[in-house]
């Protein structure tokens, strides 16, 4: 009896925490700020709210503005501080890596680079509207950088994974190891 009652509370709060987890990820892949109710630690005389992180910056694009974002459905891409492009690693601040489909005429995701580890966000279609918007499921994902420095945007001709195919498919997700230039 106790099982049955432990199994039917997990549900619940399962599907109570559902929408909030998919409203946290959908503001972070924005770079939309959300505040929650403040978190509060018990000290020797009552209530103090937890300091509040100040979340870094994320730099705003300068080149792939005019990516698709909250289509209802994508993928994850990681792409590793130890990036290899050409055989060396050539990206630098304000430089900027991108997804594409393949005719190359939607961006369907972009990150400015840190030089840290990052998550591109490749959007698919949305399958409510009659227009192509992101990428369709089975198609192949297409790279372009833009080199801040040179003041000009790299096509990409080859992309090894590490994880996943390069394949889109909706929650797919994907590492990649490394990328070579046209």
């Amino acid at each position: 009896m106790m099982n049955k009652h432990l199994s039917t509370i997990l549900f619940i709060v399962s599907i109570i925490a559902l929408p909030a987890v998919f409203v946290l990820a959908v503001a972070a892949q924005s770079g939309e700020r959300i505040f929650l109710p403040a978190v509060y630690a018990v000290t020797g005389n009552g209530k103090e709210p937890l300091p509040t992180p100040t979340p870094s910056p994320t730099p705003a694009p300068r080149h792939f503005d005019n990516c698709v974002s909250l289509t209802g459905e994508n993928a994850t891409i990681g792409i590793k501080t130890d990036l290899l492009i050409n055989g060396s690693l050539v990206l630098a601040a304000d430089d900027e890596i991108a997804v594409f489909t393949p005719d190359g005429s939607i961006c369907a995701g972009m990150k400015p680079w840190d030089g840290k580890n990052i998550a591109i966000t490749a959007w698919g279609d949305d399958s409510q509207t009659e227009e192509i918007d992101g990428l369709r499921g089975g198609e192949e994902m297409l790279f372009r950088i833009w080199d801040d420095s040179a003041n000009k945007e790299l096509a990409i001709k080859k992309v090894a994974y590490s994880l996943g195919d390069g394949v889109y498919v909706v929650d797919g997700i994907y590492i990649v190891e490394s990328l070579t230039l046209e």
